[in-house]
């Protein structure tokens, strides 16, 4: 079921996917939840939920910033993901299942780009398993796909409490101003 759902998904089956200035784009179907922000004053504003939610946010350097919002959505969304793809596997995520992001902000010569990375922590799950819904999770995560113009990289480790080695598969790039880079950390 998970492999033809994965397939569709990666042959547009779902979404009809137009282009805009060479941009893929996604149009949905059907609509599951539509959140609502109105915010004011840029990145030293003010964010507030208009739809009943509980985001009231002070933006800046006393408050939070973008980038810190999209890494807590984006890591978990990605979270999200991984436990419907280990859902429809049958496959329990361990306790301690968790997501690093980071989002960085740097200037590109168009003006500013972003790069995301993922450090995903799937403490006693084997690897073969981890690879495998890390990769469904890639397919389904919403934020993932906003991202579509951008590098995964991998990373693998077994190694409890260490830095990953430092080999990567890194597709051809699309942009090379944003990068989404996704390390996968599996302590014994």
């Amino acid at each position: 079921m998970l492999a033809r759902t994965l397939k569709a998904f990666r042959h547009g089956a779902t979404s009809n996917v137009p282009s805009y200035r060479g941009m893929a784009t996604t149009v949905l179907d059907k609509i599951a939840y539509t959140a609502h922000v109105e915010t004011t004053g840029g990145r030293e504003g003010h964010a507030k939920s208009t739809d009943g939610g509980n985001v009231d946010i002070k933006l800046g350097a006393a408050g939070v910033n973008p980038e810190q919002l999209f890494a807590a959505g984006y890591s978990a969304c990605f979270l999200g993901a991984l436990k419907h793809v280990a859902g429809k596997e049958k496959v329990a995520l361990p306790d301690g299942s968790k997501i690093n992001a980071s989002i960085d902000l740097g200037p590109i010569p168009t003006g500013f780009g972003i790069g995301a990375k993922l450090e995903i922590h799937l403490p006693g799950l084997d690897k073969a398993v981890a690879d495998r819904l890390v990769k469904a999770a890639d397919i389904v995560c919403p934020y993932y796909r906003t991202r579509s113009r951008t590098t995964l990289s991998r990373n693998s480790s077994s190694r409890s409490n260490q830095p990953p080695p430092p080999h990567f598969f890194t597709p051809p790039s699309t942009s090379v101003y944003s990068t989404t880079s996704v390390k996968l950390f599996l302590p014994v």
